[in-house]
């Protein structure tokens, strides 16, 4: 082996190999310098693309809850009408109707809100016949439909209604109703016979010997007026709007003494006849 000496190490150092080591060391370093760099530049990545937002997950669809039945509806709208929600009901009712057409109950509701409404008398009565159409042995359409029709100016009509109605259900105080309106509308005959037969059920009713006595009258047939009237002062003595009335009947018919005692009994102060105005003579 070779050994170096201090005396030949120094030498070395100071020999002419002395004067390459800078250039030998800035090599190393510039090499050193270059592998950095490009370990450096090995480890830059590249930017990532970011992902697109996630929206977050709807919520749980609520479950509705399944639509009101006809029945429900007409439920609804009867309680409506009865808390004072006349449009709220009057919404349910044309609902029910809408989704079953043949719910009499329904239309018959709808007739009835409107008659209380005094509004759309074509609309009401509508319902209200159909009703009756869909029940034909109920009374409370025919009801309704006369009230209907009654209210709309229509006495001889309304009459017929409520007939149909006192035909499925008897009701005294519906045919007097009846019998009214059939005198209003001119049906004299068919009034008189249904205070007849009112008066023959029951003697004691002063209105109908009133109505009776008015429309004997009205006929001509003044021994059957005049009847009607001493039974009714025999039913109500004591008042004095009845015997004036008997005594205005006298009157007409030139009972002119008989008229003042029937006033003197009614109370008045004056026993004279009351006396009326000549009629204008005839043009014909």
């Amino acid at each position: 082996m070779f050994f170096r000496t201090p005396d030949a190490e120094s030498r070395y150092h100071a020999g002419p190999m002395a004067r390459h080591r800078p250039i030998r060391l800035l090599r190393a370093a510039h090499i050193a310098l270059v592998a950095l760099a490009a370990s450096c530049a090995g480890e830059v990545q590249p930017p990532r693309r970011t992902a697109p937002p996630v929206a977050p997950p709807a919520p749980p669809a609520v479950a509705q809850p399944p639509p009101l039945s006809a029945d429900d509806l007409l439920r609804r709208a009867i309680d409506r009408r009865g808390a004072g929600d006349t449009a709220g009901a009057r919404t349910d009712l044309d609902a029910a109707v809408a989704r079953e057409p043949g719910l009499a109950a329904a239309r018959l509701e709808r007739a009835d809100l409107l008659l209380s409404l005094g509004t759309e008398w074509e609309a009401a009565q509508a319902d209200a016949r159909e009703a009756a159409r869909l029940t034909p042995s109920e009374a409370r359409p025919w009801r309704v439909l006369g009230s209907v029709l009654e209210e709309a100016g229509r006495p001889g009509d309304a009459a017929d209604a409520y007939s149909e109605a006192v035909s499925r259900a008897p009701d005294e105080e519906l045919t007097r109703r009846v019998a009214s309106l059939e005198a209003r509308a001119g049906r004299a005959d068919a009034a008189r016979a249904r205070w007849e037969a009112i008066r023959d059920a029951h003697p004691d009713d002063a209105g109908a010997h009133v109505e009776l006595a008015g429309l004997y009258e009205g006929a001509g047939r003044f021994a059957d007026a005049e009847r009607e009237y001493r039974a009714l002062l025999a039913v109500a003595p004591e008042n004095p709007a009845i015997r004036r009335r008997f005594a205005d009947f006298l009157d007409a018919r030139g009972r002119r003494a008989e008229a003042a005692a029937e006033r003197r009994k009614a109370g008045d102060s004056s026993a004279a006849p009351r006396r009326l105005r000549p009629l204008p003579p005839s043009s014909r």
